[in-house]
């Protein structure tokens, strides 16, 4: 009578937990800094069951080994005890659980605390804390020839495959060097138009705000050289401080190895000095025959849509591509030109540059 009390009870343990060799596909919800613990999005309702063992993997690379520690309906925590690929353990990445035979414990009698040790904790986000289970109480054994016996290949991970977060590392130095098109007005009395090809050196901060946007503070420096219709050139100089932010509504800026685009805006204000060398009509020199300097303030809008790729050793490229629209007011002008005391240039078009960041 008893061992057939004893068969049910196995029998309906063993239908509500998974036999070694079963397979899920679970999500990494929250890692502690390390990796070593693991908040996943698989729990009771799925069949696990405290002190599993399982082997995380993704196509043809092993990940980790695992052991389950704290289990809820629909989540559970892993401690793991074997860390193969530890940038693949990351918030939001998706992998491969194989349940596996528990692995044998050191005969050390303080692994026998391990369960006990995780009593009424929890995964706190930004805690960075490990549970002190497995993963500092198992011996020190080297599972690293065991790789072949799960026929799995970790020297040709791909790119992605490799991908690590930078979450931590919130602050980025970046610079672009960047060209524009413009068509211009000057309204001073009389109207003229005409384009412009302009160049600039931009550089600055960006810092992250969390997983969807970053404020971007940066110093830009103009400069453009224009050559008139009877030979006269114009040289501006243009020193634009300002900031603006960047919008991550399609993939989260902390990844590496993939190409994340965003939505960019801001403003800037800045000093610029206009100066004017005469040229020639005709072969006879202009009526003005030195050079004239004009001082001003600028006050610019800008917005458009840029893409960055982050490596694994922090440093990206970038590129950008928005409408700029600037003022140009000029309160300080020479002499020699009567009557005017002020006046304004407007400028509009597409910008496009490129450049590099790193992370900090």
């Amino acid at each position: 009578m008893f061992k057939l009390i004893f068969f049910i009870l196995l029998v309906n343990f063993e239908c509500f937990s998974l036999p070694v060799d079963s397979q899920l596909t679970t999500r990494i919800l929250e890692t502690t800094k390390t990796g070593k613990t693991m908040l996943l999005n698989r729990g009771s309702v799925d069949k696990l069951n405290l002190g599993d063992h399982a082997k995380f993997y993704i196509t043809e690379a092993i990940v980790a080994r695992a052991v389950l520690v704290k289990l809820n309906t629909n989540t559970s925590v892993w401690s793991v005890y074997r860390m193969v690929n530890p940038d693949l353990v990351i918030n939001d990445a998706v992998l491969r659980l194989k349940i596996t035979p528990e692995v044998k414990l050191s005969s050390n009698p303080y692994s026998m605390l391990a369960r006990e040790s995780i009593t009424g904790l929890n995964v706190v986000s930004g805690s960075g804390d490990d549970y002190k289970v497995y993963s500092d109480l198992i011996d020190d054994r080297d599972y690293s020839q065991d790789v072949s016996n799960d026929n799995l290949i970790t020297s040709n991970l791909t790119r992605e495959q490799r991908s690590q977060s930078l979450k931590k590392n919130f602050i980025e130095a970046w610079t672009h060097i960047g060209f524009q098109y413009f068509s211009s007005e000057v309204s001073s009395g009389d109207n003229f138009s005409g384009t412009e090809f302009f160049s600039r050196a931009t550089g600055g901060l960006e810092i992250y705000i969390g997983r969807w946007f970053s404020l971007v503070p940066q110093f830009s420096y103009m400069q453009d050289s224009v050559l008139t219709f009877d030979g006269s050139v114009t040289d501006s100089v243009i020193y634009e401080y300002g900031g603006g932010i960047n919008l991550y509504l399609f993939t989260n800026p902390h990844e590496t190895y993939k190409v994340i685009p965003y939505l960019h805006g801001g403003a800037a204000i800045g000093n610029i000095r206009d100066s004017l060398a005469p040229g020639t009509i005709g072969g006879a020199t202009s009526s003005t025959s030195t050079s004239l300097e004009a001082v001003g303030t600028t006050f610019a809008l800008f917005g458009g849509i840029g893409l960055k790729y982050h490596f694994k050793s922090r440093i990206g490229v970038r590129m950008l591509i928005d409408v700029y629209q600037r003022t140009d007011t000029f309160d300080d002008l020479p002499v020699t030109v009567g009557g005017i005391t002020e006046w304004e240039r407007e400028k509009i078009g597409p910008r496009v540059s490129f450049g590099f960041s790193y992370r900090f």
